[in-house]
């Protein structure tokens, strides 16, 4: 610039020269906005993480409330959307609410995939139901 005032550049090559200049500010601005929006990231991590775990603590304590079958049923209603079972495999699909600063709250979608084992099924004790074919046996002598 000091050039082109003190009349030692003609003006086509400073016009050339500032646009240069013009092209490298426009890359650094965005080099800049990338560093920044990568920066904020983590911190966007952050919050939904601590949003996540307020989550899971209110959930964890809503659920141990839950003592009946209705209570337990509402709660699954609230916080999840689909179950998918194919042959031993389960899928759970729901969401949670997170807060976003100012601009209100959004959900994050969350889907938990696992497999039911043939030693999963058997490992559980079953209710003892009775025998009640004895019933049926007198019933049917009775009637007959």
């Amino acid at each position: 610039m000091e050039r082109y005032a003190l009349e030692q550049m003609p003006a086509d090559e400073y016009i050339t020269e500032n646009r240069a200049l013009d092209a490298e500010l426009e890359r650094l601005k965005a080099r800049k906005s990338a560093l920044a929006s990568a920066i904020r990231l983590p911190e966007r991590d952050r919050a939904k993480d601590l949003a996540i775990s307020r989550f899971c603590d209110v959930a964890r304590a809503h659920l141990k409330r839950c003592t009946d079958f209705d209570t337990k049923r509402q709660f699954l209603l609230d916080h999840v959307e689909k179950v998918i079972y194919q042959r031993y495999h389960v899928t759970v699909v729901g969401s949670v609410p997170v807060q976003q600063d100012s601009a209100g709250s959004t959900t994050i979608e969350f889907r938990i995939e696992g497999k039911i084992t043939k030693a999963m099924l058997h490992s559980k004790t079953r209710p003892y139901l009775p025998d009640h074919s004895f019933k049926l046996q007198e019933v049917g002598s009775v009637s007959t």
